[in-house]
């Protein structure tokens, strides 16, 4: 039973948590989906900090993937006099379904919003979650939670309606109240301020110590900023929207001791690192060249060791030759390029070059200009041996299909490492959004369960966007390979990866794999709610019929009310393709019976190819595979040699050793439901428990441990020769024990 945090405080001991920050990941990324720490939460933690107010956040090791239960009893430690929330459209339905299951155990414990998605419509959110939120700040965080943290709970209407900037639902009446829009910290202090270090008014969360010492411990790729704003008026931008087109800087100074002060950090905790790399999350890092060049070289002076490299965003028409070559000698490692199209029109259109449209029609000097400093700019940093990516983004206004294969040509002439393939959003607060639907965008569609990159908004387009397969070195594919990768258990995901579980051995599985659809109504009202992931996963095989009702009610019964739902093809199908509602349908991967892969006509649109051994007729085939391989190598295939190979391994964990552990199936990260209603944590794993059953999760687990430890001692497994080598699968399909045995003998000695 969870106790009932005491609201009614004062800010004043420093060991109580006023406000605890909580930013919820898109479950459509590829899992774990880890709460991190958000750098606007962390400027406004600072920022109370310096008063006096204490903050802290609610931050998830990189491989957890944490369910609602871990975070209420994180509330219930901490006992916050109030709980913050990042919203962004994107995690728009995670941060509503957390929410509610917040309120739903503390009603009395005040919910504030804010972020980009309350800026434009706060009216419109409080109405639309009125039940889950108590106050939304429509602007800048920092004197409206300093107003609200100095003051004891619960907050009157008269109260809340003096501060200016929030949107509330009045307590008698229920009626919306927004007060009038506030200055902000910056404006306050704008008279005196060098403008090359105004945004230095706001303290550092590095430096202020606001950022959790474990965030270093588990993380080492850490992201600062060096200013806020941009000044150009692409159309269809919020994030210049949200700044008024203005540009604020830190000092190099402050940004000096950001760097080195992150460097230290990760160094305490990772001395093993060759070098610290850090994410600079401006739009634009050369927009002052004299800044620039300033930075860089102060951190030539610095000379670290292990040195800095950074990861960053700029303008073709920002840069030229010798800024290129003076970034990376300051430790630049990675450097975007912002293209978005390659047809000059296009550009025009969007306000990408000048905001001046007004030009004569076939008036497109300026873009041409454009095109030509990004093939100049990718070329210099290829010569530096930079990292080099661009971004482009289909479905633009005016767009069609011919001028989209035109950017994607331009961007396969380019030859970067890896370029972004976007999809237009139409988002809120935009100069698109004034006119969206004359254009012919619709949007505020939501795909029954949908869990893409936008959360609750997916933007439909005049053309068929989805329709233009993106190139092999989309990041959009290797996402989906990580996606899918985890999701099938296949080489790609097992080389990089670590076991999900978190500090409490809690399993959240988040693939659930049906073969039929559960009938008994305790399975979707009592193990779904409470044991399905963060962002669950639904594989089905084609033909398997679920009513339209049917599947609604799995997705209502899951915490975020949505599920990624996936259909493995049968193997009379032609396509031979995983079939989904995903953000990008196109990059789903192609599945098929190893012994069919010889004779496949792989399409060159980037797509993985995911193969399963079904029958002794496809372990033959591995079989000839893996001895071919050590042939010609001299040694047996491990993983990372796997991440060369033009295939994944379906249930790749049968055959190769996972993690350097055995039989991943204790993890609980997949729970299968077969033909008979029995589930298993494995595709050919013995049956554990039933649908008609009350599933215990924690007894579920207990009992697969016990099945693996009994198969492994059956056999004799802890005394075999190969025994650090071998995966030791208990359900090696379609094998019988003795031959798995022997294979994995013969393969892992002599050869086969």
């Amino acid at each position: 039973m969870l106790c009932t945090p005491d609201y009614n405080r004062k800010a004043t001991s420093k060991q109580q948590t006023d406000i605890l920050f909580c930013f919820c990941p898109y479950a459509g990324h590829p899992p774990p989906h880890r709460f991190d720490i958000t750098l606007g939460a962390a400027y406004l933690g600072s920022y109370l900090k310096e008063h006096g107010i204490n903050a802290s956040f609610f931050y998830g090791r990189y491989d957890n993937d944490p369910g609602f239960g871990q975070i209420l009893e994180f509330v219930q430690t901490t006992k916050p006099r109030s709980v913050g929330f990042t919203i962004y459209g994107s995690n728009l339905p995670e941060t509503t379904a957390l929410s509610r299951a917040i309120k739903h155990t503390y009603p009395e414990l005040p919910i504030i919003w804010g972020g980009p998605e309350i800026r434009y419509k706060p009216e419109q959110i409080i109405d639309r979650y009125r039940q889950y939120v108590d106050v939304c700040i429509a602007g800048e965080g920092e004197k409206p939670l300093l107003r609200l943290m100095t003051h004891t709970t619960p907050w009157s209407d008269e109260f809340l309606a003096s501060i200016p900037g929030v949107c509330f639902l009045g307590k008698k009446d229920g009626k919306i109240i927004q007060s009038i829009p506030g200055s902000t910290v910056l404006q306050d202090n704008a008279g005196h301020l060098d403008p090359q270090s105004a945004l230095d008014t706001y303290p550092s969360p590095y430096l202020k110590g606001i950022i959790p010492e474990n965030y270093f411990r588990d993380k080492t790729v850490v992201g600062i900023l060096t200013s806020r704003g941009c000044p150009f008026k692409c159309i269809y931008c919020q994030f210049s929207s949200l700044t008024d087109h203005k540009v604020h800087f830190h000092s190099v100074d402050r940004v000096l001791s950001e760097i080195e002060w992150i460097r230290n950090s990760v160094l305490q905790f990772h001395p093993e690192k060759e070098d610290v790399m850090i994410m600079i999350y401006d739009e634009t890092l050369t927009l002052s060249r004299k800044r620039i060049e300033l930075l860089c070289r102060r951190l030539i002076r610095k000379n670290f060791n292990p040195p800095v490299k950074l990861w960053i965003d700029t303008r073709a028409d920002y840069v030229d030759e010798a800024l290129i070559a003076l970034l990376k000698a300051a430790g630049a490692k990675k450097i975007n390029f912002g293209l978005e199209s390659a047809v000059p029109k296009i550009l025009k259109k969007i306000g990408k070059v000048t905001a001046n449209r007004n030009r004569k029609e076939n008036d497109v000097k300026a873009e041409k200009r454009f095109l030509n400093q990004i093939q100049t700019a990718v070329k210099w940093g290829k010569a530096q041996e930079l990292f080099t990516s661009v971004s482009m983004i289909v479905g633009l206004p005016t767009e069609t299909m011919d001028d989209a294969r035109q950017t994607l040509q331009f961007v396969r002439d380019l030859d970067v490492d890896l370029y972004y393939h976007n999809f237009l959003n139409v988002l809120e607060g935009t100069e698109l959004e004034k006119n969206a639907k004359t254009l012919g965008y619709e949007w505020d569609i939501y795909p029954e369960g949908y869990m893409g990159k936008y959360g609750h908004r997916y933007t439909k387009a005049p053309i068929p966007t989805r329709s233009l397969a993106p190139l092999k070195n989309a990041m959009v594919f290797q996402r989906d390979r990580k996606r899918f990768g985890v999701l099938l258990r296949g080489w790609s995901y097992a080389s990089k990866c670590t076991p999900l579980r978190n500090e409490q051995m809690k399993y959240k599985p988040f693939v659930l794999g049906l073969e039929t659809c559960p009938s008994n109504p305790d399975f979707k009202r009592h193990f779904l709610p409470e044991y399905a992931g963060l962002s669950t996963t639904l594989f089905c095989p084609e033909g398997l019929s679920i009513s339209g009702t049917e599947y609604s009610q799995i997705l209502q019964n899951l915490p975020l009310k949505n599920a990624l739902f996936h259909v493995v093809p049968a193997r009379e199908n032609s396509l031979k393709r995983i079939k989904g509602i995903e953000e990008a349908d196109q990059s789903t991967p192609y599945y098929l019976p190893l012994k069919d892969l010889g004779s496949f006509q792989n399409p060159d649109n980037g797509r993985r190819v995911f193969v399963a051994i079904n029958d002794r007729e496809d372990f033959e085939c591995l079989a000839r595979f893996l001895r071919n391989f050590k042939k010609k190598n001299g040694k047996n295939l491990s993983y990372s040699q796997a991440e060369l190979l033009d295939f994944d391994l379906f249930e790749s964990c049968r055959w190769l050793r996972w993690f350097g552990a055995t039989c991943p199936a204790a993890l609980l990260t997949h729970i299968f439901c077969d033909q008979h209603q029995g589930l298993t944590p494995c595709v050919h794993f013995p049956v554990i428990s039933r649908v008609s059953d009350k599933l215990q999760l924690e007894s579920f687990r207990e009992q697969t441990e016990w099945r693996i430890r009994q198969k492994t001692d059956e056999r004799g497994c802890q005394q075999c020769p190969v025994n650090s080598k071998c995966p030791q699968c208990i359900a090696p399909f379609p094998l019988t024990d003795d031959e798995y045995c022997e294979f994995q003998k013969s393969y892992l000695t002599a050869g086969i």
